[in-house]
This record gives structure tokens, C-alpha cells and sequence, in this order.
């Protein structure tokens, strides 16, 4: 090997690892390489002299290479004939030496990314890697640079499921989720994530100093969290491992400037390896917050994270979590789902807390919310408390300085979170409603349509209030504010709630229907969801003797709520993310089912903005089965109609919005759109058509998996997958474009290889033999050709193939695909396969 010693570096500053420079031809470079994977030591000639068992940053430049090659070579002895003995490592397997010096850290000083990052000492460690505090030279702030472990690094098909999935999470973009602002590969393989900085603490630092938390203070927190999930679930992206230590609690304001405490959710984990014989996510997270599902190693669903959430509800409540036990023992924990209520623990617990918790860490996913959005909307319907609700529940509002919070514990003050989130002064109670003034003549008359009938008139006001009330009340000059027909509602709904008589209630109700259809008309959502859940309340009531109660008139006036024309102004507001803050619009067009999906789509046809599409299908997915019928008709209407302004945007929304379960109907429309001329529209179909079609749908997929557009093409394959599998008839069409036979874009090619390993019954021999062929006749002339090689000797080693042809496809590779295929060798022979 012929090495020449270049000139000697400058002294390296504090903190950073002296340098070695050494140029030499790209056979040596590729041996010192090898060596340095195999932590080998070897001679190498140096005109500097080093210092014996000094560690060293070695830089191996050669003539075939722009980056050099940065290894770490640390001096094994002395002098020999041939030249120095230096151990050779890569940087990202050495670990900080015991005496925790920064300068021995391997990764202190290193760049990233083209010299935009500069790797500074370590924040944190776990399971995948260790965590650095970096600086982003570019935008000249502090971030978090998770680095990856060096076994993940040289796991081909974990890099490419790293970089779809960590791309997915870059697009992430909402205020309680840990912004990813870049990631990447090295050249020497180092694999690593950059994410936004946050000086904050921890919910786990906030349970080990406080031990538990007010329910004032745990469910807005909750909340928040559910938020971040709901954004995250509804582009593909399960968090699962959901636990106090990945929630970072910082300072910040709200809209009004109001100091607020803001939770950020963090490592969305791109935890993705091998598992169970087969190419999935791996059974990632902490036992304690993990569903039974997940432990047992299920695909990932948005329904584990609901239950995380119900872990650490109860977690943030009493400082415990609900079940313990060993790895061993939760499964069947889990399972049964026995753990000590709230109110076992704290009798002064509303039980309505209990039966949430209960709800989201059910035993079976189908029992859970289904998303972490309804988890959320059941959260703030408790925080959101009406006029007519039961009195222990007030406690929520900010307590005073003899508070007692629902867990019979004195209450704290609240943060500043809780009084920034609390509901407004129409929400918080009867107590509210004695001192409200009458409307006053210099208001002006009111509009003929929205006039309170006499019998709804405000009481009057305490002796000593004004026009305004008190100089120091500022709640009464916020009354002023609020629209005369919600204030008007408010007093109705309190009227009806404590009128007991069958005929005196429907006299009242018969004279509050104009006002509930000035509400609604109005869009006055927070008046019209208090009239609503104080109207279902009574109708659920049981007639006494036979006659006629309460509950008919209440159901007759409740048909209000389901007439699409008038709950136009309500779902404007629901497509208005600042006009719909506290959900109120949204809940009433969820309720309405059917209906409220019919005035939510009208609304759409309005509304084409980003925040009115996403609201929007996230509200059809809330309404759940009852809006598929609108989505099986919007998607007819609109089949034909492509060509008009804005309808192929409403078509993708409710392609979106398509149900998870078979449905004819939906299929028929969907199998057609999957042929559009649209790649978009053609995608999303494609994609629904295994949602929606179900096993039926199979032969189209197939058909569609050769697609021109690879969206299109990977769509359909992802539906092969998931509705049974890969059989014969399937490999007869991925078989010839894996091998190269029928021109196909690279990264579906690669995608077809990994899907091989769910091929079964008679298909699973002949799934074998494409992988042996690709073994044999691809040559790895470019990177996604070498992913390729790399894939089918892993799918051929799960599937209990013979590991020998893997062998002999590494003895001709290059360095770096036989690194990559000594790992796939070495992962058999561990699992024994």
C-alpha cells in the first residue's frame, strides 16, 4: 500500500479531536475502509510522529473521491518497518470515554450536511442513537441533531424507510409537534436527523418535581397533545412511543399575547427495522404506554397513540401509570385491562374523567376513540362544560384561593396554559348569567328576525350596575361583545333546562324556535351547541304515565340542528380554523351525521383554501359511516365534472375522506377515478380502493401497480399488500419488472422486491427464485441497483431461502455493497434463519 504522509495539521482548537491527513489511492482507501468496519489495526506510514494512544481524526483523501474519508485511528504502539500501528474505527461507533472530556467524543466538532452543521456536545441518548446539540450555520440557530446507531447506518432498507418516513415527519407543520428541519447521509454512512432546539422541560421532569397534576392543568395538557397527534395521523405518521419524556413543556403566546404553556411533542421515533420475519416497523416503544396490539407486535394504527394518551392522562393524575409488570406479563395485563380507577383513589373524582380513561386504554382498538382528534373533542366537550351540566364539573374554571380541584386536592394557582385555554365567561356557569345587563336602547333595537321573545327576557341586573356594571368589572364590558341573539340563548337554555311542566316547556319552546334559528343563521356556534346539548339532554327523558312530556317538544325543536340549510353558517365557521377555535361549529355539523356532512361538503364547494381542505376531511372522518353515502355521491357528481374550476380539489379531499371499510358503492366510483389522467387523482384512488374494495379490488391494483406514475404504482402495490398478499397471478406482474425485463422506475422496482417477502402459499417458492435472479443477473451500478441487491437478499434470507446465494453475490461486490451484504449475512445467521 502506498501512503504518503501530508503535511501536519495546525493544532486542533479545545474541545475538537487533532487531525491526520493522509493521501493515498483509492484501493488503499478502500482497505483502510474495510479495516476500520472491522475495527482492525494496521500500519501505516506517517512522517508526524503520533502520540501513543492519542485519538485522532484521520482524513483519507484519494483521487477517485471529492469528500475525503474520515475515520478515527488512535495509536496502538510503536514504530515499526512498516509504519505506524493505528486502530481504525468510524466515528459513529466510538463512544465517550469514561472521563466525559468533549474532545473525546468522536461527533464533538464533526460537519454535517455540507458544513451546515456543527455537532456540539451530547443532550441526551436511547435506543436508536444518541441526541447533539448542533449549530445550524445557515439559520444561525441551535437545534438537536439526532445521530443514528452505526448497526442502522449499514442497514440498507432501514435507510430508505428512514428517509421516506423522516421526510414525511420535515412536512409536519403544527405548533405542538418538534419541527424537523433536515436529515440526510454522509458519505462515510452516518445517518442522522436535525430538529428544532427546545429549551423547555419535560412532563417527566414536571411529574418527579410535582408528582402529580391538577385535572386543571393535565387536560388542557392533553389536549394539546391529542392536537399534535391529530395532525400527525392524518398524514400517515403513528408516533408510537407517546410517554412523558418525548413532552417538552416551553414557554410561549397565544394569539391575544397572553403567556401560555406550550406542549411540544418530540421523536417521532423512525424507529423502523426488521421484525417478526418480515419487512415492517419494528415493535418500537415503552412497554408501559404501549396498547396490547403493540406489544404484540401489530402494524402500526393511530389507535395505539390514543392509548399512550390515555396512559399518561392517568399518569399526569395520580404520578403512576394504570398497569405495571414486566415485558412478560403486560400483554396479558393489557388484556384484561384491570387497573384502579380514579375515583377509587380520589372519591371527589368526576366519574366522566374515569370513563374517558377507560375508554381510550380499552383492551381492544375498536372500543378506543377512534382517532386522537375524537379524543380530543370528548376532552374539550369536559372543558367546555354548558349551563345545564352537573355543578361538580365548574371546578374546572380558574379556582380561587379555597378552590378544591375534581381529585379533592387543593388546586394552585392555574398556569398560564390553563387561563389562556379556559372557556369564556358564557361558558363557565349559571353564576354568570344573574349579573349580565339588560340589553339598553343606546345598542340600538335589535333586527326583527333576532328579537328574544318577552318570556326569554334577561333578568334584571343586581341594584348599583349600570350600562356598563362596575368600573372594575372587565367580564361586563366583554358581554358587549357578544351578539345579542348568543346572549339572548343563553338565557333560553338556562329558561328550558328548569321549566319541569310537559305544557309550560312546550309554550317556551315553541317561542325559543326563533331563536335558535337566528343562532344558526348567524353561525353563532358556542350559543347554538349549548342550545343543542341542553335540547338532547331533555329528549332522552322518559315520558311519565303515558303522556306527553318534555322530550317530544325537545326532539321536534332538535330537528333544527339536522336541516343542511340551516347549518350553512355553521360549517363555514367548522372550514375556519380561527373562526372555529374552541370546535363548537364543528361539533354541531358532526352531530347532525348525514345532514351535517351535506352542509360541510356545500361549504367546501365554498371554501378552498389548505385550512378549509384539511378541516374538512377531517370532519367527514369524525362523522364517520354516516357520511359515506355524501362521499359515494360528491365522488359521482364530480367524476364528470373534472374539468370545472376547483373540482378536482374537492375530488382529492373526499378520496381522502374515504372509509376504511368496504363499500360497493364508493368502490365502483373510486375504481374509475384510479384510471384518471390526473397522477394526484389517480393516487389517491388507487390508494382507496383497498379501503374501499377491499379483496375485490385486487385485479385492478394489479393492474395498476405497472402504472406509468409511481405514486400510482406504489399506491397499488401498498394496497396488494394489505388485502392478502402476494399470490401467483401478483408475481407473474412484479416478477419481470423487478428483474429489469419491463421498464419501471427504480424506487418502485425496490418496493415490488421488499413487497416479495409477504408472498404465500405456492407464490412464496417462486418469490424465492425472483430474489435468487436478482441476486445473479443485477449488476449494482448505481445506488438504487445496489438497494435492490440488498433488499432481495434480505427478503430471501426472512423467507428461508438459501443463504448461500447471498454468500456468493458477496464475494463480487464492491466494498461498500459487501459491507451492506455482510450485515444481511450476519442478521440471518443471529436470527438463525
Amino acid at each position: 500500500m502506498s501512503v504518503r504522509s501530508a503535511p501536519p495539521a495546525p493544532p486542533a482548537p479545545p474541545g475538537i479531536l487533532p487531525r491526520l491527513a493522509v493521501r493515498l489511492e483509492d484501493a488503499a482507501r478502500d482497505f483502510l475502509e474495510g479495516a476500520a468496519l472491522a475495527g482492525r489495526t494496521v500500519r501505516i506510514p506517517l512522517s508526524t510522529p503520533p502520540i501513543p494512544g492519542t485519538l485522532y481524526a484521520l482524513e483519507v483523501a484519494s483521487p477517485g473521491e471529492a469528500e475525503p474519508l474520515v475515520l478515527l485511528a488512535r495509536c496502538a504502539g510503536p514504530l515499526t518497518p512498516t509504519g505506524w500501528p493505528m486502530a481504525l474505527r468510524r466515528p459513529a461507533e466510538v463512544e465517550v470515554e469514561a472521563d466525559g472530556e468533549v474532545s473525546s467524543d468522536p461527533l464533538f466538532g464533526r460537519e454535517l450536511s455540507g458544513g451546515k452543521l456543527v455537532l456540539g456536545p451530547r443532550i441526551g441518548e436511547g435506543g436508536a442513537g444518541v441526541v447533539l446539540r448542533a449549530r445550524h450555520r445557515t439559520l444561525r440557530l441551535d437545534v438537536a441533531v439526532k445521530v443514528l446507531r452505526p448497526d442502522l447506518q449499514r442497514d440498507a432498507d432501514f435507510v430508505r424507510r428512514f428517509e421516506a418516513e423522516a421526510l414525511a415527519a420535515s412536512r409536519l407543520d403544527h405548533p405542538g409537534i418538534t419541527r424537523v428541519l433536515d436529515f440526510g447521509q454522509e458519505p462515510d454512512g452516518l445517518l442522522y436527523l436535525a430538529m428544532e432546539y427546545l429549551d423547555g422541560t419535560s412532563v417527566r421532569d414536571l411529574l418527579v418535581r410535582e408528582g402529580r397534576l391538577p385535572l386543571t392543568r393535565a387536560l388542557p395538557l392533553i389536549a394539546q397533545l391529542c392536537a399534535g397527534l391529530a395532525h400527525a395521523h392524518a398524514r400517515g405518521l403513528v408516533h408510537r412511543d407517546v410517554k412523558p419524556e418525548n413532552l417538552i413543556l416551553i414557554p410561549g403566546h397565544d394569539d391575544d399575547g397572553h403567556d401560555i404553556e406550550q406542549l411540544k411533542l418530540c421523536d417521532f421515533g423512525i424507529a423502523l427495522r426488521h421484525a417478526g420475519g418480515r419487512l415492517e416497523q419494528e415493535t418500537s416503544g415503552t412497554p408501559d404506554y404501549m396498547s396490547p396490539e403493540q406489544i404484540e407486535g401489530e402494524p402500526p394504527d393511530p389507535r395505539n397513540d390514543v392509548y399512550a394518551c390515555g396512559v399518561v392522562l392517568y399518569e399526569l393524575l395520580t404520578g403512576e401509570v394504570p398497569i405495571v409488570g414486566s415485558l412478560e406479563e403486560l400483554p396479558a395485563k393489557k388484556r384484561a385491562g384491570h387497573y384502579d380507577p380514579l375515583a377509587r383513589r380520589f372519591p371527589a373524582m368526576d366519574p366522566r374523567i374515569d370513563r374517558l380513561i377507560a375508554r381510550a386504554t380499552a383492551p381492544e382498538k375498536e372500543a378506543r376513540h377512534a382517532t386522537a382528534r375524537e379524543l380530543r373533542a370528548e376532552i374539550r366537550g369536559l372543558l367546555d362544560e354548558a349551563p345545564t351540566s352537573r355543578a361538580t364539573f365548574a371546578s374546572i374554571a380558574p379556582p380561587r384561593a379555597s378552590s378544591v380541584d375534581l381529585l379533592g386536592a387543593p388546586s394552585p394557582a392555574p398556569p398560564p396554559s390553563v387561563r389562556a385555554s379556559q372557556p369564556d365567561w358564557l361558558e363557565s356557569g349559571r353564576e354568570y348569567l344573574v349579573s349580565m345587563p339588560p340589553p339598553a336602547s343606546s345598542l340600538g333595537p335589535p333586527a326583527p328576525a333576532s328579537r328574544p321573545p318577552a318570556t326569554l327576557s334577561f333578568p334584571p341586573p343586581p341594584s348599583g350596575l349600570g350600562l356598563l356594571g362596575p368600573t372594575t368589572s372587565p367580564s361586563s364590558r366583554e358581554m358587549l361583545a357578544i351578539p345579542e341573539s348568543a346572549r339572548a340563548a343563553a338565557v333560553a337554555v338556562r329558561r328550558l333546562a328548569d321549566t319541569r311542566g310537559a305544557e309550560a316547556f312546550g309554550a317556551l319552546a315553541a317561542e325559543a324556535e326563533p331563536l335558535v334559528r337566528t343562532v344558526l343563521a348567524e353561525g353563532q356556534a358556542a350559543a347554538a351547541l349549548r342550545f343543542r346539548r341542553a335540547l338532547e339532554d331533555i329528549a332522552a327523558e322518559r315520558a311519565e304515565g303515558g303522556a306527553p312530556g318534555r322530550a317530544e317538544h325537545a326532539r321536534r325543536l332538535l330537528k333544527l340542528f339536522y336541516d343542511p340549510r340551516m347549518l350553512e353558517a355553521i360549517a363555514d365557521r367548522a372550514l375556519d380554523s380561527h373562526e372555529d377555535k374552541d370546535r363548537s361549529a364543528s361539533k354541531l355539523i358532526v352531530r347532525a351525521g348525514l345532514h351535517g356532512a351535506h352542509a360541510i361538503y356545500r361549504a367546501r364547494l365554498r371554501q378552498g383554501g389548505f385550512d378549509a381542505r384539511e378541516r374538512f376531511v377531517a370532519i367527514l372522518e369524525e362523522i364517520g359511516p354516516a357520511a359515506q353515502d355524501l362521499v359515494r355521491a360528491g365522488l359521482a357528481k364530480l367524476e364528470l365534472q373534472l374539468d370545472m374550476p376547483g373540482a378536482a380539489s374537492v375530488v382529492e379531499d373526499l378520496l381522502r375522506a374515504a372509509p376504511n371499510v368496504p363499500n360497493p358503492a364508493i368502490a365502483e366510483v373510486v375504481l374509475r377515478l384510479a384510471r384518471s389522467e390526473s397522477p394526484k387523482i389517480a393516487a389517491l384512488a388507487t390508494a382507496a380502493v383497498a379501503r374501499t374494495a377491499g379483496p375485490s379490488g385486487r385485479a385492478v391494483l394489479c393492474e395498476l401497480v405497472r402504472a406509468s406514475s409511481e405514486e400510482v404504482a406504489l399506491a397499488a402495490l401498498s394496497g396488494l399488500r394489505t388485502t392478502g398478499g402476494l399470490d401467483a397471478a401478483t408475481l407473474a406482474v412484479l416478477g419481470p419488472a423487478i428483474l429489469g425485463h419491463v421498464e419501471t422506475k427504480p424506487r418502485v422496482r425496490v418496493a415490488m422486491a421488499e413487497a416479495l417477502v409477504d408472498a404465500h402459499g405456492e407464490a412464496a417458492p417462486g418469490a424465492r427464485r425472483i430474489c435468487v435472479a436478482v441476486l445473479e443477473r443485477v449488476e449494482a451500478t448505481s445506488s438504487d441497483l445496489q438497494d435492490l441487491v440488498v433488499v432481495a437478499a434480505k427478503v430471501l434470507a426472512l423467507t428461508k431461502g438459501d443463504a448461500a446465494y447471498v454468500a456468493q453475490r458477496w464475494k463480487r461486490s464492491t466494498s461498500w455493497l459487501r459491507t451492506r451484504l455482510e450485515a444481511v449475512l450476519r442478521d440471518a445467521a443471529t436470527r438463525g434463519l
